[in-house]
C-alpha cells in the first residue's frame, strides 16, 4: 500500500503548490478526498497490526499508542521546530502569503493565557488542531466557537480565525488520525457488527450535519464523528477478508489495484470532465465512488502482493515525511521570494522533486534512525501472533 499512500501524499503536495488551478492542480482529485482515502487504509491498517502484533491487554494497548507515537512525533517535532525557528525570522515582517504564521510574528494578535496553553499543546501533540477549525479568537485572545461570529458551516469567520495558530498546517489530518488511535485499541478488536454500528452512527452523524447545512471540511473532512465511518470501513473489510477470512479477495486484484487505483487518484478531474457529457451532474460522484471502492476491495489483495517488499516498504515511509514537510517548505519558499516573484515561478514546478529529495534525507538521515534506536531503547512487542506487517 506504499504506493497509494506516497500517491495520496503527492496529491496534496501538489495541490498546495499549485491553489490556483494552474498546471497539475485542475488533473488530480481533491485533497479533501485524499485525506478520506488515507482514513479508510489506517482503519485497515491498524486492525491488522493490533490484532496480530499486540497482546489484548493493557500492556499491549500502551505498546501500540507508544508505537504509534514514536512513528509520528520525530518527524513531526523537526518539522514543527524548523516552522519555530522560520516563525522568529519573520517576526516584525509583512508576511502576506503566510497567514498562518502572521499571528505568531506579529504582536498585534496576542492570546490570552489560556488559549496560548491550549494552542501550544495542540500544536506539541497533534490533539485538538481539527478543533481550531471551528474556533477563532477574540479582542481578548479568549478561543470562541465561531457562532459568536458570522456563522458561516465552512470556515471561521472571525477576524483571526483560530486555526491560522497551527505551525504545521497539515497537521490537522494527524490529529484527527491521533484521536483515532487512543480509541483503536477498544474499538478494533470488537465484532463486525460492532464495527458496523459505529459506522452507520458516524454516517447519521454526517447526514445531520448536511441536512442541518453544516457542510464542507470543518464539518466531515476536519470532524472526528464524520470520519468514523471511514475508518470503520477499512476496519471491517480487514476482518472479512484477512482476520476472519469470512470473505475471498482473488490475489489477481492486487496488482490491478496498485495499478489503477494511483491513476483514478491523479486523472481524476479528466475522467469527470470526460464522463459529464455522458452523466451530467452525477459524473464526479461517480468516479469518486468507483475509486474508494476499488481501494476498499483492493486492499487485501494489495497488502498480500506488496507484502515484503522493500521498495513499498520506502514509498510508505516517504508518504508521511512529504506529507508533513511540504507545507511548511512551500511557505518558507513563498516569502523568500513572493509568489509573483519570478523565481518562484520558475522554480515551481520542481518543488515536488524538492520535496521529495529532503524526505528521502529525513527517511534515511532522521526517521528510520530514530525509529531505530527507539526499539533497541524501549520494549518492542514480542514476535507477531499471526503473519503481519510490521508496524
Amino acid at each position: 500500500m506504499g504506493l497509494i499512500r506516497l500517491t495520496l501524499a503527492m496529491t496534496v503536495l501538489l495541490v498546495h503548490c499549485w491553489p490556483q488551478a494552474q498546471r497539475l492542480h485542475p488533473v488530480l482529485i481533491d485533497a479533501r478526498f485524499s485525506v478520506e482515502l488515507f482514513f479508510i487504509i489506517s482503519g485497515f491498517f491498524m486492525t491488522l497490526v493490533l490484532n496480530t502484533k499486540y497482546p489484548d491487554t493493557a500492556k499491549g494497548a500502551l505498546l501500540f499508542l507508544r508505537n504509534r507515537a514514536v512513528r509520528l512525533f520525530p518527524t513531526y517535532w523537526l518539522v514543527l521546530l524548523a516552522s519555530i525557528v522560520w516563525i522568529a525570522l519573520l517576526r516584525g515582517f509583512h508576511v502576506p502569503y503566510a497567514k498562518m504564521y502572521v499571528v505568531w510574528a506579529d504582536p498585534r494578535w496576542p492570546l490570552n493565557a489560556l488559549s496560548a496553553l491550549l494552542v501550544g499543546f495542540s500544536n506539541l501533540f497533534f490533539l485538538g488542531q481539527d478543533a481550531l477549525f471551528q474556533l477563532g479568537v477574540d479582542a481578548s485572545g479568549a478561543l470562541r466557537y465561531h457562532g459568536a461570529f458570522n456563522f458561516h458551516p465552512g470556515m471561521t469567520m472571525s477576524q483571526v480565525p483560530a486555526y491560522w495558530y497551527l505551525m504545521v498546517p497539515p497537521a490537522w489530518s494527524v490529529a484527527l488520525e491521533s484521536s483515532f488511535y487512543l480509541v483503536a485499541p477498544f474499538l478494533l478488536r470488537r465484532r463486525i457488527r460492532v464495527l458496523a454500528g459505529v459506522a452507520a452512527l458516524s454516517l447519521a452523524v454526517r447526514i445531520a450535519l448536511f441536512a442541518m447545512g453544516l457542510q464542507g471540511d470543518t464539518w466531515d473532512t476536519r470532524f472526528l464523528p464524520s470520519n468514523f465511518v471511514l475508518f470503520c470501513t477499512g476496519a471491517i473489510i480487514c476482518r472479512l477478508a484477512i482476520l476472519d477470512q469470512r470473505v475471498r479477495i482473488p490475489q489477481a486484484l492486487g496488482p490491478w489495484g496498485m495499478a489503477l487505483v494511483p491513476l483514478l487518484i491523479a486523472l481524476h478531474v479528466p475522467l469527470v470532465n470526460g464522463l459529464e457529457r455522458i452523466l451530467g451532474a452525477a459524473a464526479e460522484p461517480m468516479v469518486l465512488a468507483v475509486t474508494f471502492a476499488l481501494l476498499i476491495v483492493c486492499m487485501p489483495a494489495i497488502v498480500r502482493t506488496t507484502k515484503g517488499s522493500k521498495l513499498d516498504r520506502l514509498f510508505a515511509d516517504l508518504a508521511y515525511p512529504v506529507f508533513i514537510t511540504h507545507h511548511t517548505l512551500l511557505i518558507m519558499l513563498r516569502v523568500a521570494f513572493g509568489r509573483d516573484h519570478w523565481i518562484w515561478q520558475a522554480f515551481t514546478p520542481y518543488v515536488p522533486l524538492l520535496v521529495v529529495g529532503i524526505s528521502l534525507g529525513v527517511v534515511f538521515g532522521f526517521y528510520r534512525p530514530v525509529y531505530a534506536w527507539s526499539l533497541r531503547v524501549l520494549d518492542r512487542p514480542g514476535k507477531a501472533l499471526v503473519a503481519g506487517p510490521t508496524a
